[in-house]
Parts: C-alpha cells; sequence; structure tokens
C-alpha cells in the first residue's frame, strides 16, 4: 500500500488492501499444503510395498457443492457412528445386567445355576 494512501487515503482503502494481503496469504499457504501433499505422494509411491503412486492428474480443489456435499457425507457417517456407539453401549449394558441376574440366581441356589 503506498505511503500517502495509508495515511491520507480513505479507511476503505487500507481495508481493501488488508483483505487483499489476507486472501494472498491464504492463496499462499494453499500453494504450500499443495506442495507438501505432491511431496508426500512421492514419497509413499517410492516406499517399498507400496500400493500408492503418484498422481497423474493435478490435485483439485474441491468446488463449494463438493465441499458441501463432503460435509454432508462426514455429518451422515458420524451421525452413523454415534448410533452404532450407542446401539454398543446398550447391548453391553442389558448383558451386564443378564450376568448380574444370573450371578444373583446362582448365589440364591448356592452357586448351582440347574435349580
Amino acid at each position: 500500500m503506498p505511503y500517502d494512501l495509508y495515511w491520507h487515503g480513505p479507511i476503505s482503502a487500507y481495508l481493501q488492501y488488508a483483505a487483499s494481503h489476507e486472501l494472498q496469504k491464504r492463496n499462499e499457504n494453499y500453494v504450500a499444503w499443495l506442495h507438501g501433499a505432491y511431496i508426500t505422494r512421492a514419497i509413499v509411491a517410492c516406499a517399498p510395498n507400496s500400493k500408492s503412486s503418484y498422481p497423474e492428474k493435478p490435485i483439485v480443489p474441491l468446488t463449494p457443492e463438493q465441499e458441501k456435499k463432503r460435509q454432508e457425507m462426514e455429518d451422515a457417517i458420524a451421525e452413523h457412528n454415534a448410533k452404532m456407539q450407542e446401539i454398543r453401549e446398550q447391548s453391553a449394558i442389558k448383558f451386564q445386567r443378564k450376568l448380574e441376574a444370573q450371578m444373583a440366581e446362582a448365589n440364591l441356589h448356592g452357586g448351582r445355576t440347574d435349580h
């Protein structure tokens, strides 16, 4: 941002430059991440017994629609996993209660369960 514009210009000019700088930094960060992704894939592809190969096409960022679908899929998976965890916990509670009832009955009959 030019000196005179910074000191004598409108605040909106500063805000535009600041937003532009933030966008530039975000893009630079993405490029650095992308370079890391390519390097990681190259190293994995060179590893012994690796079934991975270096990507033949460039890695393309997701469109907003694709990102929304990805997020919906992750949310659905998380919801499913939570339901499955609840089912496992309920099954464990039922099993524990059944086991406790059998042990209590065995104690009543002197350790015998055949009556």
